[in-house]
């Protein structure tokens, strides 16, 4: 490990020599005979230190693995719910670095550091696919406090330091947290506190090659809601109602008696006797536990732990326990709202309210799938059909900047492979290009959107292995059946995969993506990707393309729109293939999709740049299945599945939609923005009487309004400076290029 912290040591539990705390210890045995010790409690480890001085700065820096929470004398030093975000530990650690002046005190201090297992020490249960155990949860930190006289100390975690069990009997990130309120120490903060019953912590093994400074938005509680019904559904257990599906925690003020217990359950669903459903859950608790120690009121929550609910059962042990209060934390990265949407069409602002709630849900220092069922981990495909909407919405530079480093780690370092989880710890190849080129398409559409190249440049040479690879494993070009497809898709008969050919016509797509980023680097590549592409669509051309029909594949609304996205139709017949995957859409289906999630992402961008807006405003409006208000009917979020009714209540991967609010309704259109040149194209539905979309840029930013008075159109528009701008309505037709300032016209429609 690169030591940022120079005199500091990792300090917890050296596991396999001496087993401290060890009651409760689950011990486990892996395939090669190594020993793996879980223990699902809480660890802490504590620190004392005296100053005479007069303090004129005190920083910290610290990282705890899995997530960590700190103390100094009394208070937090910061208010991270989950932090750090998840990254292959055994490559990089997120650490902090926090101003911590206020808190230090002349003579006796005290730092205390409390950690829960988080991914790093995951319950063995769950081992597989979902994630791996690093090992026993361990801490590093150093405080700097500078002195009026100019001199300074340095203190480090090391030999010295304490440890013992917390409060906390177990916390999973599947299973919630179990609190025994009675084990905590009243004078655990106290510099002078009697620490005969702790034993020394150990130093142990750094458990990363690197430590980073964490520059993302923090995880924590951005807001909370109160519940709008409780229902008694027991002699001692009720249910309490949200309004809204969100990721979070329910904080509950109870009074009891020592002793007594109060146990929460979470469920995005509930029966009709308002008992939870939690078949979404899977295999999931979702339960945290509270054993009191007085009876004195108390609020009460959970920590190591989250899930996504919009239901929450109370159940307590004795009839004397009052609950008092019950409130829905939401707790996702503090990400920066950048752009607003809105219009005088609800249907149009329910979609745009949901995905904005759900994909808050999925920020948890990685973009999740979902957040209740015993999963929760960061796939690219649904991370890449959404990111475009993400950075409409969001500041999300940051963000994406520490993702798309989890992707390059996690890439086979000998095959080249690109693995379509992120963090992804598990080895070995996956070859499923359909989700794995999300990588290359998220660092585009950085690219386009922040008009920084630094995405690609970082990645770039990730990006060639990965197309060798795959060249590698094909045969003459074609690779093997995906594992995933048009993932959810709502053809009729559609199986795990299908269709047959997506891999390959991915290979193509990434080569197509490489070619460009060599353009915009300009490294003079080019010329090697653009054979490489001329050969791979030449093949899928022989042996998928129908050029009397006009049809690729199975012709369905995806092959169609998979073959038109990468390129892959022959120039003087695209026109005539997006015809017919709208005809597909209007007439075979009547104004309905039949995609999964990569088709629907790719024919909605398709109708606004082939100009069938009015196809795409009824699309979104659609009511009946497969459509995202039918999905809405009965759910706050958008769904995993096109009915709504199924599996995952809170999935964003079919807000795709979002981007097309604000490229379609509003316009904006930023695909050029790095060469510093934006379209502002809104459609004039008659379906709506006023829209106003806004976007942040680093040049400044882009508005368009309109309203409609009769057959009077006012059309605002506020551009950066520095930024051309083509004001483009085809309707009319009318057409301009502007520069930046704030202008109106007025329309005739």
């Amino acid at each position: 490990m690169k030591n940022k912290f120079s005199g500091a040591n990792w300090i917890g539990i050296r596991a396999g020599e001496r087993l401290p705390l060890d009651a409760n210890l689950l011990e486990y045995i892996e395939k090669n005979d190594v020993k793996r010790y879980y223990r699902p409690y809480s660890l802490l480890l504590r620190g004392r230190f005296d100053i005479e001085k007069q303090v004129t700065k005190a920083v910290i820096r610290i990282a705890g693995v899995g997530f960590y929470h700190a103390y100094i004398n009394g208070h937090r030093i910061k208010d991270t719910a989950l932090g750090p975000a998840a990254t292959d530990y055994r490559q990089i650690v997120l650490y902090d670095k926090v101003d911590v002046t206020g808190l230090i005190q002349k003579e006796g201090n005290c730092i205390v550091i409390e950690l829960g297992n988080g991914r790093y020490s995951f319950n063995p249960k769950y081992w597989g696919w979902k994630g791996c155990f690093f090992g026993s949860p361990r801490a590093i930190a150093q405080l700097i406090i500078s002195y009026q006289d100019g001199s300074e100390d340095i203190i480090s975690t090391g030999p010295g330091w304490k440890i013992k069990r917390g409060a906390v009997t177990s916390n999973c990130i599947y299973d919630g947290m179990t609190l025994d309120l009675r084990l905590q120490d009243k004078d655990l903060h106290n510099p002078k506190m009697d620490e005969s019953g702790w034993e020394n912590a150990e130093v142990v093994e750094a458990p990363c090659k690197e430590l980073v400074p964490n520059r993302m938005p923090d995880i924590r509680a951005c807001g909370e809601n109160q519940a709008i019904k409780r229902i008694k559904t027991g002699p001692l257990t009720e249910t309490f109602c949200f309004e809204y599906n969100c990721t979070g925690w329910t904080a509950i003020k109870v009074k009891g008696s020592s002793g007594a217990r109060v146990t929460v359950k979470y469920a995005e669903k509930i029966n009709e006797d308002f008992t939870l459903d939690t078949k979404s859950n899977r295999g999931a608790l979702n339960t945290d536990c509270f054993i009191l120690s007085s009876d004195d009121e108390v609020w009460l929550e959970p920590r190591f732990t989250y899930r996504g609910f919009r239901y929450a059962s109370c159940e307590v042990s004795d009839p004397d326990v009052i609950v008092l209060n019950a409130v829905q934390k939401h707790v996702h990265s503090d990400v920066k709202q950048t752009g607003s949407f809105t219009c005088d069409n609800k249907l149009i602002n329910k979609i745009h309210n949901a995905y904005l709630l759900t994909q808050k849900n999925a920020l948890l220092g990685v973009p999740l799938d979902c957040t209740q069922r015993d999963e929760r981990l960061g796939w690219l495909g649904d991370a890449y059909v959404t990111c475009e909407s993400c950075m409409y919405n969001f500041d999300m530079l940051s963000f994406y900047d520490k993702w798309l480093r989890d992707i390059r780690l996690g890439c086979n370092p000998q095959t080249g492979d690109i693995h379509h989880i992120a963090p992804w710890p598990q080895g070995g190849d996956v070859d499923s290009p359909d989700f794995s080129i999300g990588f290359l398409i998220i660092a585009l559409k950085y690219y386009q959107h922040y008009a920084s190249k630094s995405a690609i440049k970082l990645n770039f040479d990730a990006f060639e292995k990965y197309i060798r690879h795959l060249v590698d494993i094909s045969d003459d070009y074609i690779l093997p059946k995906s594992r995933y497809g048009d993932w959810k898709s709502a053809v009729k008969g559609f199986e795990r995969g299908d269709p047959y050919y997506c891999n390959t016509v991915y290979l193509y797509y990434c080569v197509v993506l490489v070619k460009q980023f060599c353009n915009i680097l300009q490294n003079g590549k080019e010329n090697y990707y653009d054979n490489l592409a001329k050969n791979i669509k030449a093949k899928l051309i022989e042996l998928y393309y129908n050029p009397s029909k006009k049809q690729f594949g199975d012709a369905t609304q995806f092959s169609n729109a998979l073959a038109l996205t990468a390129g892959l139709i022959p120039e003087q017949d695209v026109d005539s293939v997006f015809n017919n995957l709208v005809a597909d859409i209007t007439t075979l289906n009547n104004t309905h999709l039949t995609t999964g999630i990569f088709g629907t992402w790719m024919v909605m961008e398709l109708l606004r740049q082939f100009d069938k807006k009015d196809l795409a405003f009824s699309l979104m409006t659609q009511k009946t299945y497969p459509s995202w208000l039918n999905m809405l009917e009965n759910n706050t979020t958008l769904t995993e599945n096109w009915n709504g009714s199924e599996a995952s209540l809170n999935h964003c991967m079919f807000g795709s939609v979002d981007a097309q609010l604000y490229k379609i309704l509003g316009g904006i259109n930023l695909d050029s923005l790095a060469k510093q040149y934006i379209t502002i194209s809104p459609y004039f539905t008659r379906e709506c009487g006023y829209v106003k979309a806004k976007v942040h840029t680093q040049y400044g930013d882009v508005l368009s309004e309109w309203e409609r008075e009769d057959d009077s159109i006012k059309l605002t528009v506020l551009l950066p400076e520095g930024v051309k701008s083509r004001i483009y309505i085809p309707e009319l037709p009318f057409d301009r290029i502007l520069e930046g300032g704030m202008y109106t016209f007025t329309f005739t429609m």
